[in-house]
């Protein structure tokens, strides 16, 4: 009799943990559509165009941009300040032609990090973030960790940079460099119209 009230409890809690699994998911789910919802709700056509002419040229002012989109200058300056706080317009910087400040060189550099390294992934970042010919990295799927994007004068500034800083980081077992030829295409614009 114990033997069949444990068979009936393990049947049961099998189940429960299928019946649970399956309402994660459906969570899952709603979360998502929830937070879709949310953004389309908080930007409507005129948010959007709000955004282009922004990422298009960010010294542009309210009233100019409210002239674009049909608005006064008052509801475009909320529209443009809630954009702001909710974090959707993160920064306005002006954007630099690094061949004109002689920055000729642009490497890609992937980063494999040895297995027990793996620890240490919060030290390596924050040393990343440190390094100021760094302008991007981004963690991977595949047979690298990491990807840099370096900016330098020339190869010798970046073999510096490689021997000196880069290569002497901890849990770091490779560094494969890819020197990029010609810039095809350079954007900041987000596609706003992968949104619809």
């Amino acid at each position: 009799m114990v033997r069949l009230e444990c068979l009936d409890y393990r049947d049961f809690a099998e189940k429960l943990a299928q019946l649970l699994h399956f309402f994660t998911n459906i969570l899952h789910d709603l979360c998502i559509f929830h937070i879709r919802i949310r953004i389309f709700m908080l930007l409507d056509q005129t948010d959007r165009k709000i955004l282009e002419l922004l990422q298009e040229d960010a010294t542009m002012s309210a009233s100019d941009i409210a002239e674009q989109v049909g608005l006064s200058q008052s509801p475009c300056w909320r529209r443009i300040n809630r954009l702001e706080k909710k974090g959707i317009i993160q920064r306005r910087v002006a954007l630099l032609d690094r061949r004109a400040l002689g920055l000729n060189v642009v490497v890609f550099a992937h980063i494999k990090l040895s297995a027990h390294g793996r620890k240490l992934l919060p030290q390596f970042e924050n040393a990343i973030r440190e390094f100021p010919e760094v302008m991007d990295c981004f963690t991977t799927t595949g047979q690298v960790d990491y990807i840099l994007k370096v900016v330098t004068k020339d190869i010798e500034s970046y073999e510096r940079f490689f021997r000196n800083s880069l290569s002497q980081l901890p849990s770091v077992l490779e560094v494969n460099s890819t020197i990029a030829l010609s810039n095809i295409k350079n954007t900041t614009a987000l596609p706003l119209g992968l949104m619809d």
